[in-house]
């Protein structure tokens, strides 16, 4: 299929095809790839790829979880739901996780009920 003008029909097949290709590209450099928000006129779009660094684990760990697969399912697994975590010197229970929110992809409670959102690394290195 050849476009002959971007419009809101055809960016949806042009976006799908951009993230299967920057999924393999991801996987051969071993980071993490994302494709984020489109802007277009008739002639030509903008788009924005970001690249971030796969986390360093120490396999053989306790805390040894691999939650940067977890943040691209949007799925918090049941096996970490619930899951403790300390931030701070208070303890957090994991609750969910929003791909979107790229900053803050975690959710958590604490102690008296409240709920948090966490990023990455506060809850890969609180979990306990």
């Amino acid at each position: 299929m050849t476009i002959t003008s971007f419009n809101r029909g055809n960016l949806p097949q042009i976006r799908a095809d951009i993230a299967a290709a920057l999924k393999g590209i991801a996987e051969t450099h071993g980071i993490q790839l994302s494709f984020g928000k489109i802007t277009f006129h008739a002639d030509n779009f903008r788009a924005t790829v970001t690249g971030d660094v796969m986390p360093n684990t120490t396999p053989g760990t306790d805390t040894d979880v691999d939650l940067s697969s977890v943040i691209h399912g949007n799925v918090l697994p049941e096996h970490l739901r619930g899951r403790q975590f300390r931030v701070g010197g208070t303890l957090f229970t994991l609750s969910g996780v929003t791909a979107r929110r790229r900053k803050y992809p975690f959710s958590g409670t604490g102690p008296q009920g409240g709920k948090y959102k966490f990023t990455f690394d506060q809850v890969q290195d609180g979990l306990i």
